[in-house]
């Protein structure tokens, strides 16, 4: 359904982010993912997951399907670990408490989870 984010690949041809003129600055490499919704993206994964942006005003219950959507997709690593949330340390972060609720703990330089 339409209301239901889904994933795209930040260097697939269908994605409309990231290039100039965007308001949305990331690389458009295989290892960057947009969760959108609606058309919008809500988390851009760079870095397999290292670097997790998402905006401001996002909807708590959409960012956390998005993050979901995104930790828990096919063929997602067993072990991902995060070190940023929009750009600062993901650590005391607003995103702190949405990995923790994902099964991720506290480690030195970031939020980890192991599957």
């Amino acid at each position: 359904a339409a209301s239901v984010p889904y994933i795209l690949n930040g260097c697939d041809p269908a994605n409309l982010y990231g290039g100039e003129g965007s308001a949305w600055k990331f690389a458009r490499v295989p290892s960057t993912q947009l969760v959108l919704w609606r058309g919008q993206p809500i988390l851009i994964a760079q870095e397999n997951g290292e670097r997790l942006t998402a905006p401001p005003e996002a909807d708590v219950e959409i960012l956390r399907a998005a993050l979901k959507i995104y930790f828990e997709r096919a063929h997602a690593p067993r072990h991902a670990i995060v070190t940023e949330w929009n750009g600062a340390k993901i650590l005391g972060s607003a995103g702190e408490d949405f990995l923790q609720a994902l099964g991720f703990y506290r480690m030195p330089k970031g939020m980890e989870r192991w599957l």
